[in-house]
């Protein structure tokens, strides 16, 4: 049996608030014309609604006479629970009103994999800290699953690399990063100001394996042709690439961001000579949540301060 259905005899009007909020004038004032004026409606009116909340009912909620209103016992046990749903029902409008504003509701950020960085870290704690009833998450996912989930309306923003978003997403350069060879404190380079992606065409490379990060797995390849040669890759998690690393296991390729949080102390970041890598900033282009604009100026507003410029920062 449906527990929702109405049982046989049930009334299946809906009781209007409007109703209630026009019995508890009349209670309180015990008087129709008293209560009109305070609602500021016609007499008439407010007996005909005090009358069709009794027919909703089926009880008498008041004692009237010629020359006195009183409250029935049926309308006495009424009164608190009348006040109580037009309390409610306040707070439903208000909370309602929040979320369309964007004070409250839920947000939902997709990063690539270990790339939680600062830049994200700023935005959410601003976010807490401007909008404290706002429920925010952060999922890990490679660019194919975010775009997935931000076209399914399970996540709201998400910052990719590498991989076009498809259509029915919008997005919007963040930020362009220094790209770094990620050396062994001992390496020969390690001491460099710059390096050539050629130089390190001798290494075995540890990188992101293609079921990691498969677009960056497909980008090293392709990178390293354009340099001249085909690198030798063992293909790892982030924190594997840099325990290999610290190892003398081989070198790698990683966004400068990750220097300060993830590198061990026998790992040296060296920029590589005139690479770039662009941070992307994907939305859904239809619906999505009332926060989404407020949290892509966060975005923007934490890439220019991240750079002290006015088009990008550091990458997330």
């Amino acid at each position: 049996m449906n527990d929702f259905a109405p049982h046989p005899g049930d009334d299946l009007r809906q009781m209007d608030a409007r109703l209630l909020t026009v019995f508890v004038a009349v209670a309180e004032e015990l008087h129709f014309g008293r209560a009109a004026a305070r609602l500021s409606m016609a007499q008439p009116a407010v007996s005909r609604q005090v009358r069709a909340l009794e027919q909703d009912l089926g009880v008498d909620l008041f004692v009237r006479t010629t020359r006195r209103v009183e409250l029935s016992p049926a309308g006495s046990a009424a009164l608190p629970e009348a006040r109580r749903a037009i309390r409610q029902v306040a707070r439903v409008r208000e909370a309602a009103l929040r979320a369309a504003e964007g004070t409250t509701g839920r947000l939902t950020v997709t990063v690539l994999p270990g790339a939680s960085d600062g830049l994200v870290t700023r935005v959410l704690r601003r976010m807490r800290s401007e909008r404290p009833a706002v429920e925010v998450t952060m999922a890990e996912a490679v660019e194919e699953e975010q775009f997935g989930a931000l076209l399914q309306g399970r996540a709201d923003v998400g910052l990719v690399r590498l991989t076009a978003p498809p259509p029915g997403l919008r997005y919007e350069l963040l930020a362009r990063e220094p790209l770094c060879a990620v050396l062994p404190a001992g390496h020969a380079l390690a001491g460099r100001g710059e390096v050539d992606l050629a130089e390190l065409s001798d290494e075995d490379f540890a990188f992101f394996s293609p079921s990691v990060r498969p677009a960056g797995h497909a980008w090293l390849l392709s990178a390293c042709r354009a340099a001249g040669f085909l690198p030798r890759v063992h293909g790892a998690t982030l924190t594997a690439v840099l325990g290999m690393v610290e190892a003398g296991l081989g070198v790698s390729v990683l966004v400068r961001s990750y220097q300060e949080r993830l590198a061990p102390r026998g790992v040296v970041f060296v920029p590589l000579r005139d690479r770039t890598i662009d941070l992307i900033m994907v939305w859904a282009a239809e619906g999505g949540s009332p926060l989404l604009p407020y949290a892509l100026d966060l975005f923007r507003d934490a890439a220019r301060r991240a750079t002290g410029e006015g088009d990008g920062g550091a990458a997330g």
